[in-house]
């Protein structure tokens, strides 16, 4: 939106003070409202891991003019609350978000489909987009490889892979852990 208004010589003072007035209580109520908005996922996110993870990806992906579906199992929301500590939530929230960033980039299908399950061990994600990456390092700069490098701190793993036109990434990330498990197995 402009920060100018245009009015015709026809006009009167007062109709245009109105509608400088209606403006600037318009600009009030988006900022304040957008504000508010980002509290609440926040707020979500504290309380209910991926339904805030869902609205920010929503707002991303409308934002850019596509549809994202967003499916968890109630176990998933279960493991996040019985399993997950900050470090596991923190890095769920950066992987999604670069995948996001690079299906917004990369991608052309007008929709992504994301998919959260999990069991006692492990919170498994799943990605379905048309985004075009060359899988084993042979494109540069993609961001694959920052995101198996987290996933692999944390123990889990990341499997990226092209199949009839579509592109799909599997994350596995087990719940809390000690170091010496994590050690032991890599």
């Amino acid at each position: 939106m402009k920060n100018t208004i245009s009015f015709d010589s026809r006009q009167t003072l007062p109709s245009v003070v109105y509608i400088v007035l209606i403006k600037g209580f318009t600009m009030s109520t988006i900022y304040h409202t957008k504000k508010k908005n980002l509290g609440n996922e926040n707020m979500d996110m504290s309380q209910n891991f991926l339904a805030g993870l869902n609205k920010i990806l929503e707002k991303r992906y409308h934002s850019a003019g596509r549809n994202i579906f967003f499916l968890e199992d109630k176990s998933a929301e279960d493991w996040f609350f019985r399993y997950a500590n900050e470090n596991i939530k923190s890095t769920v929230y950066v992987v999604s978000s670069e995948i996001a960033y690079l299906d917004l980039k990369n991608g052309c299908m007008e929709q992504s489909m994301w998919t959260f399950s999990a069991d006692e061990n492990f919170l498994r994600m799943r990605i379905v987009s048309d985004l075009f990456i060359k899988i084993g390092g042979k494109k540069t700069g993609c961001g694959i490889g920052n995101i198996q490098y987290r996933i692999a701190l944390l123990g889990g793993s990341c499997k990226c892979d092209n199949k009839d036109g579509n592109y799909f990434i599997e994350i596995a990330v087990p719940g809390k852990r000690s170091m010496a498990e994590i050690v032991r197995n890599c």
